[in-house]
C-alpha cells in the first residue's frame, strides 16, 4: 500500500512540476514572426500585438505532389489578448472562397496553439520571401501597379487598365479613348494625388486628361479615385471613385463563369500562351543564376509556390504538372534548361470550332493563323471548369 501510495504521490509531483514548465505565457507588446510545417502545408503567421490589441496576416501553401495539387491561402486578423489568451476574427481566402472564422488561440512554451496546429516563434528575417509577399495581401505595404493594354487596332488607340499584385489582375477600367502611362511620384503632387497612393496613371486624348490613382482603405478593400479636366475647362479634380476587393484580384475574373462565349475563350487561350512562354522564357529575368545548362526561373517565378500561383490562373492542375514536371528544385529554387521559347501564333485572330460542351469541360479545334504568313494550324484544346476555365494541357510550341 505504501509503494502505491509512494507512486502516487510522485506521480502527483510530476504532473505539478509539468503544469509549471508548461504555463502559458503572457505575450508582450512587439511583432512576431511563427511558422508551422507538415508534409502537406507550409503556414505562416504575422502577429502584432499593443496592449490589449492584436492583429496580423495569416496564409500558407497547400501541396499535394502525389495528385499534382497545389493551391495558396491568405488573410488577416484582428482580436484582443487576455493574457496568453487571443481571441480573434480571421478573415482568409482560398481559391476565391472568403471564409470568416471566430478562434481562441493560446500561447504556451513559446508555441502558438491554433486548433491542432502548433505554430513555432521564429526570427523575422527568416521568413520565407513568398510569405512575406502574401502578407502584403492585407498589410500596410500591400504592393500593386499598373497594367496598361493599348488596342492599336481600333481607329483611335484604346487603352484597358488593369491593376497587378501578386501575378493577379482586377479590372478597372476598359476601351479608354488615348494611351496611359504610370506616373512617377514626383509627378502625384501635380495632379494632386497623396502621397500616400499606392499607384497611379494617367493619360490624354481628345483635350480630356484622365487620371486613376489606388489606395488603401481598410484591411481588404482598395479606394481608387478618377479624375478629368477638360482643356480649357474647369480646374482638374477627382469626380468619381470605385472600391476594389482583394477578393476581386485574379487575371482572368472574366473566365469564372461557368457559361463562356467563343470569344471569351479564344481570349483565354491567348492569355495562356502569354503565360507559357512567359514561363518558358524564365519569367522577369531578375536574380538568374545560369549552371550545367540550366537556369534559375527569374524572381517573380523562382519558387513552386510563385510559379503555381501564376500558372494556376489560365491552366489546370493536371496542365500545371505536366509543365513543369522537367524543372529542377534546390533549395526551393526553381530551374529550367537555359532555352527560351518562343510563338508566331496570332490566337487571337483564331477562329473556332466547338467539339464538346458541357459544364465542367469543353473542348475546341482552332485554325490559328501564324504571323504574317499564309500559313494556319489546326489545334484541339481541351479546357475545365476548376473555379474557372482552366486550360487542361500544356501548349504545343509553334
Amino acid at each position: 500500500m505504501r509503494k502505491l501510495l509512494n507512486k502516487y504521490l510522485l506521480f502527483l509531483l510530476g504532473m505539478y512540476l509539468f503544469s509549471c514548465g508548461s504555463k502559458n505565457m503572457e505575450l508582450a507588446n512587439g511583432k512576431y514572426c511563427m511558422e508551422f510545417n507538415n508534409l502537406v502545408s507550409k503556414n505562416y503567421l504575422h502577429l502584432e500585438i499593443k496592449e490589449d490589441s492584436v492583429f496580423g496576416t495569416i496564409g500558407g501553401t497547400i501541396e499535394d505532389k502525389k495528385n499534382a495539387y497545389y493551391t495558396s491561402y491568405q488573410g488577416y486578423f484582428k482580436g484582443i489578448k487576455k493574457d496568453s489568451v487571443l481571441m480573434v476574427e480571421v478573415v482568409q481566402t482560398i481559391e476565391n472562397d472568403k471564409q470568416v472564422l471566430k478562434e481562441q488561440w493560446i500561447f504556451r512554451d513559446s508555441l502558438l496553439i491554433k486548433g491542432k496546429d502548433q505554430y513555432k516563434v521564429i526570427p523575422c528575417d527568416k521568413v520565407d520571401q513568398s510569405n512575406a509577399e502574401n502578407a502584403n495581401i492585407f498589410g500596410k505595404e500591400m504592393k500593386v501597379s499598373w497594367n496598361i493594354e493599348l488596342n492599336e487596332k481600333e481607329s483611335e488607340p484604346k487603352t484597358s487598365l488593369f491593376l497587378s499584385w501578386n501575378g493577379k489582375q482586377a479590372k478597372i477600367a476598359e476601351s479608354l479613348n488615348g494611351e496611359f502611362a504610370e506616373l512617377e511620384k514626383e509627378e502625384y503632387a501635380q495632379y494632386k494625388i497623396p502621397s500616400t497612393a499606392l499607384t497611379a496613371c494617367s493619360g490624354f486624348w481628345g483635350g480630356l486628361l484622365q487620371v486613376y490613382y489606388a489606395e488603401r482603405k481598410n484591411e481588404d478593400e482598395l479606394l481608387i479615385k478618377i479624375g478629368f479636366q477638360d482643356e480649357g475647362d474647369a480646374p482638374f479634380a477627382f469626380e468619381k471613385e470605385m472600391i476594389i476587393k482583394t477578393t476581386d484580384f485574379g487575371s482572368f475574373s472574366s473566365f469564372q463563369s461557368p457559361t463562356l462565349s467563343e470569344e471569351e475563350a479564344t481570349e483565354l487561350l491567348s492569355e495562356a500562351f502569354n503565360a507559357y512562354y512567359y514561363f518558358l522564357g524564365g519569367g522577369d529575368g531578375k536574380n538568374i543564376v545560369r549552371a550545367n545548362g540550366y537556369r534559375t526561373l527569374g524572381s517573380d517565378l523562382d519558387t513552386r509556390q510563385k510559379l503555381n500561383t501564376y500558372l494556376q490562373q489560365v491552366f489546370s492542375a493536371k496542365a500545371i504538372a505536366l509543365l513543369t514536371k522537367d524543372l529542377k528544385e534546390n533549395n526551393g529554387k526553381l530551374s529550367q534548361l537555359d532555352a527560351d521559347g518562343g510563338s508566331i501564333a496570332d490566337w487571337e485572330a483564331a477562329i473556332i470550332e466547338v467539339v464538346k460542351d458541357s459544364p465542367t469541360e469543353k473542348t475546341y479545334i482552332f485554325n490559328v493563323p501564324l504571323g504574317e504568313t499564309d500559313e494556319s494550324i489546326k489545334e484541339n484544346v481541351k479546357l475545365v471548369y476548376e473555379k474557372g476555365w482552366k486550360v487542361d494541357a500544356p501548349l504545343p510550341s509553334f
